[in-house]
């Protein structure tokens, strides 16, 4: 392991750069059959808080991003800016892109918190 990551930095940066992708190619992939943005993104958030019983790795690190290591805090804003572009790619001006995020990453949050994914539905339920 210490021969492709040297430091758990580097390991922290790589899981966080993977996720991001995996995010971006589901994401894009839903789009693309011609589905609704927004409803693609929440679901998309949803079965996160629901697959992995709590947050997405965004999110999480997200939170506490100015603490991080520099390396690690640049792939959590990539994560961020490549949700962001995505959204308004997809026809969302800036500003609803900037509220949609964060409408999802804080039903996320409550959910997780609350211990009930019924939360989000509740916080999101005019998206869908």
């Amino acid at each position: 392991m210490h021969y492709h990551f040297p430091t758990k930095e580097a390991l922290a940066s790589a899981v966080v750069h993977r996720y991001t992708d995996r995010v971006a190619t589901f994401v894009g992939k839903e789009i693309a059959t011609g589905q609704e943005p927004v409803t693609v993104w929440t679901r998309t958030f949803r079965s996160s808080l629901q697959a992995n019983d709590g947050m997405c790795l965004g999110g999480i690190l997200g939170a506490g991003a100015r603490d991080l290591p520099p390396e690690v805090a640049a792939e959590v804003r990539r994560f961020f800016r490549v949700c962001l572009d995505m959204m308004e790619a997809a026809g969302l001006s800036p500003d609803s892109a900037a509220q949609l995020l964060a409408k999802l990453e804080g039903a996320m949050l409550v959910a997780n918190a609350l211990g009930d994914i019924a939360a989000f539905d509740r916080a999101t339920s005019e998206l869908v």
